[in-house]
């Protein structure tokens, strides 16, 4: 009596191997050198005139907007404000400490800022500016402000360089792109913005994405007075709720991009921050934003990470399809198949019948991870280019005598 079993109604083709891939990115963060400003909104200080707060020399005070954008252009984690300053920590009496964690101190205050902490990608992507009059979140980096160098002038102390006091570095931005390129800066950027285990730092599979966030102070009861981005400057001027001077409009070009940069699908072209005579270049409220390159900066995780990245694991596309026992042998492309003679089933197609599901098994095999081992160790042990030697290997599997032996 022939004994048939029948396994696997289940067909899966394993594809070539993939993975997606987006835009390539650099380490493209430059801009201009600013010198302190007075701290003062002019001669002509109405009510709409705004400056750039606490920014004297002896209060240096300047943050980033950080997001994080997978391979696939997609969002990972929070966008986070993160400030850094020298001696106007003294103003860190009006803020409300929520705690303390990777070398961060949490705050918060009540100010106005935007109400969703949009990045500059999602304003070029049509979200909304709104301004919030809350409760205002940030963190300041402990570390950073632990590698901040000081001068003296007219006896008094003045922050001279920092990792994070941006518009104090030259156009090439180096102790700011060699702080956040060291991964241990990167792992804890990642932590605060709830983006770490997402992604894999060792791999680079993400780009981090920096902005200039200023505070804006008021000359005369401003309405608007708050923490923004320089884009959100920009769009407070278009609404006309704030006049900007010249001071504000030499923000955006604190960070730039060097080339034509896509950024989370998003091109942004390369904008010259220096005027004809190489002087920071002043920008008017609608420049701020948009797909022009100023205003914004990014890092690529591959920089971070090289020369020892990790390559991914690999990624397979499964296609897959039940078989119907009525039509059992299908091509790779789905459609019924000819059986050659080297097919164990050669003539025997109609020997299928869905009929023996009903029938009681003969006999039935339970595998275990244990029973799965010995059988690996089993087939090891096959020589099976002896068997094929002995049953002659040339021969067509339906006169075989393979086929005779074993009664296929």
């Amino acid at each position: 009596m022939k004994k048939k079993i029948l396994l696997s109604l289940l067909l899966i083709t394993l594809m070539i191997p993939f993975r997606a891939m987006a835009a390539t990115y650099s380490a493209d963060i430059t801009g201009v050198k600013v010198p302190p400003s007075s701290g003062s909104g002019g001669a002509k200080c109405t009510a709409t005139n705004y400056y750039v707060g606490y920014y004297t020399e002896a209060y240096a005070l300047q943050g980033i907007r950080v997001t994080f954008y997978d391979e696939e252009d997609k969002q990972v984690g929070n966008t986070v404000d993160v400030w850094n300053w020298g001696d106007a920590f003294y103003y860190a009496r009006n803020y409300k400490n929520l705690g303390e964690a990777e070398g961060f101190i949490h705050y918060s205050k009540t100010a106005n800022h935007s109400r969703y902490y949009y990045s500059r990608v999602d304003y070029s992507k049509g979200k909304s500016f709104e301004v919030d009059g809350g409760t205002y979140h940030f963190y300041f980096d402990k570390t950073a402000a632990s590698k901040i160098e000081y001068g003296v002038k007219n006896r008094k102390r003045f922050v001279s360089s920092g990792p994070l006091f941006y518009s104090l570095q030259d156009a090439n931005k180096t102790l700011m792109r060699a702080y956040l390129l060291n991964p241990d800066v990167m792992r804890r950027y990642m932590k605060i913005a709830r983006a770490d285990g997402l992604l894999d730092i060792e791999v680079g599979n993400y780009v981090m994405v920096l902005e200039p966030v200023v505070q804006i102070s008021a000359c005369v009861r401003g309405t608007y007075a708050g923490a923004f981005t320089s884009t959100e400057v920009g769009k407070l001027w278009e609404r006309k709720s704030i006049g900007i001077n010249n001071t504000l409009k030499t923000v955006p070009g604190w960070l730039a991009l060097s080339k034509d940069t896509v950024v989370a699908g998003v091109k942004y072209t390369k904008t010259d921050v220096l005027d004809a005579k190489g002087n920071p270049k002043g920008f008017l409220g609608n420049e701020f934003g948009g797909n022009t390159g100023v205003g914004i900066s990014v890092i690529n995780g591959t920089e971070v990470c090289e020369p020892n990245c990790k390559i991914p694991e690999t990624t397979y596309k499964i296609v897959y399809r039940t078989v119907d026992l009525a039509n059992p042998f299908l091509g790779i492309d789905g459609k019924k198949r000819t059986l050659s003679e080297d097919s164990n089933w050669y003539g025997k197609e109609g020997n299928i019948d869905a009929r023996i599901y009903q029938k009681t098994p003969l006999y039935s095999i339970k595998l275990t991870p244990a029973t799965i081992k010995a059988i690996r160790n089993d087939n090891k042990s096959i020589k099976y280019t002896a068997i094929m030697a002995k049953y002659s290997a040339t021969s067509k599997f339906k006169d075989s005598a393979f086929k005779k032996k074993f009664g296929l």
